[in-house]
């Protein structure tokens, strides 16, 4: 989809050298990252996409920021040109590392966030946002340690089926694995 900068571009936040925040799009293939507008001195740890409006609108952006202390806040990011809204919504806890959104039902209810948070022992836990009842974390379960990515995919992934969680974690050696989580109910 186009969102305002052409379709079939990659989003990311990043954070330059003076601490600013950017909300930045990337054109496969080419290399080119292109800043589209300052989003303030957050860090922002993940950064989702969900067409269909689950409260704050269609088409926009959701991320997880962390301030200092590690305590962790959902918002979202509606892209406007050269300017973009964001706003935080609500708290969500400590140390959430990734997000990714499905408006399928894959046991927890339609149109879920879903995140990884690991604890001081680098443990993560796999758990639900409902923003449709704004504030409602849920951890469903541990997914080992040192998760640093997820990502939801309806499609049929060969070797893996359809309705799958990817996630990147990384050992203590930096070397990292691809693993799949696939949720059968509560």
């Amino acid at each position: 989809e186009d969102h305002g900068y052409g379709a079939t571009e990659f989003y990311s936040m990043r954070k330059d050298l003076t601490g600013a925040s950017f909300f930045d799009t990337i054109i496969p293939g080419t290399a080119t990252t292109t800043d589209r507008f300052n989003a303030s001195n957050r860090t922002f740890k993940a950064l989702a996409y969900a067409a269909p409006d689950v409260v704050y609108g269609p088409a926009i952006f959701y991320y997880l920021s962390h301030d200092p202390a590690g305590v962790s806040t959902f918002g979202s990011i509606t892209p406007g040109g050269a300017v973009g809204i964001i706003a935080d919504h609500f708290v969500v806890g400590n140390n959430f590392d990734a997000l990714t959104f499905t408006d399928a039902d894959v046991g927890f209810g339609a149109n879920l966030f879903y995140y990884v948070r690991h604890d001081v022992t680098g443990l993560a836990t796999f758990g639900t946002i409902n923003p449709a009842l704004p504030g409602t974390v849920t951890d469903r379960f541990t997914v080992g340690t040192n998760v640093d990515a997820l990502v939801f995919s309806p499609l049929l992934a060969p070797g893996y089926g359809p309705n799958n969680f990817y996630y990147l974690r990384h050992d203590s050696g930096g070397v990292s694995t691809l693993g799949t989580i696939f949720v059968t109910g509560l």
